[in-house]
């Protein structure tokens, strides 16, 4: 009997040791490329109309590269006035959201974004490739964001 505990106790322990690990929503800082190939953070007042989603590709905190600040209240506080946001992945369901980094569940749900048109348009047209790659060819892959 003791051996079988034994053995119980350890796959627990290798099932526990094997359990995804997320970084949705653990705080990112928004940066954009800059001329010289680096990056440099977004200012505070590019991002700060509250019914949009911003996007931060590049973030190297996050394990997909991807830094969101979702529409509504609830972003972490800017940092000498350059933006923050959330670390996120892209999603075809709810279930791809949780838990969060925290290791709660429901904080984030899959969704479309909600995108400046006129920004969405610009980049398709300045980097079709980029574009079809984050969006997809008709702009609607989905992505964990913040629950409203």
């Amino acid at each position: 009997m003791t051996r079988i505990s034994a053995a119980l106790a350890l796959v627990l322990v290798v099932l526990a040791a094997c359990a995804a690990k997320t970084d949705i929503g653990q705080t990112c800082d928004m940066t954009k490329p800059n001329a010289n190939g680096g990056v440099s953070p977004v200012p505070d007042s590019a991002v700060s109309n509250n019914t949009l989603d911003y996007v931060s590709l590049g973030s190297t905190v996050c394990d997909d590269m991807i830094c969101l600040r979702s529409r509504g209240d609830g972003n972490p506080a800017s940092v000498n006035g350059n933006a923050r946001g959330s670390c996120t992945a892209a999603c075809l369901s709810d279930k791809d959201c949780s838990p969060d980094y925290q290791g709660n569940s429901g904080t984030y749900t899959c969704a479309a974004l909600f995108m400046d048109q006129n920004f969405l348009a610009a980049y398709k047209a300045a980097d079709p490739d980029g574009y079809n790659q984050l969006f997809g060819s008709n702009a609607s892959a989905k992505y964990c964001v913040r629950a409203q």
